[in-house]
């Protein structure tokens, strides 16, 4: 469970590397180290969604407790990294597992997650998606002609 819960907590390494030219390799990294345990615990899990659900809440009462060990004044900026943490690094992966239902489970890890913090949700987006989202600018200024939009989030 520490290794689960670790995806989400201590990013701050990787929310560094979230930016244009960095992300690719930082997700890629990032799912070469997690994605395996994620892989084993959703097989393990099985097809339950009750188990499934389960093991959301069990990563859930994980990272609450964590918060709780914080100082109150750091809580704010933790909770802020591991929303961000689970949106552009943990659904990403979680929708391209092989072998497992990830897209099921991230939106099980979604929704325990939103229960929790009902005013604090965040949408599930694939990496190409987010990939994308990057502005290319150069001291503020963007360098891209025309953005199209698409909003595929689930």
């Amino acid at each position: 469970m520490a290794t689960l819960c670790g995806a989400i907590q201590n990013g701050r390494e990787w929310l560094e590397d979230f930016r244009r030219r960095t992300y690719p390799d930082a997700f890629r990294d990032y799912g070469a180290r997690f994605g395996p345990a994620y892989r084993d615990a959703i097989r393990e899990a099985g097809e339950d969604p009750a188990a499934l659900k389960a093991l959301a809440e069990e990563i859930m009462e994980g990272l609450e407790a964590a918060i709780k060990r914080r100082r109150f004044w750091d809580r704010g900026a933790a909770l802020a990294d591991e929303k961000q943490m689970a949106a552009v690094y943990l659904s990403p992966m979680l929708l391209e597992l092989e072998g497992a239902d990830g897209k099921g489970f991230s939106l099980l890890f979604r929704d325990a997650w939103t229960a929790r913090r009902p005013k604090d949700s965040y949408g599930i987006a694939p990496f190409a998606q987010i990939q994308g989202g990057f502005r290319n600018t150069f001291m503020g200024i963007s360098l891209e002609r025309e953005r199209q939009e698409k909003k595929d989030w689930l």
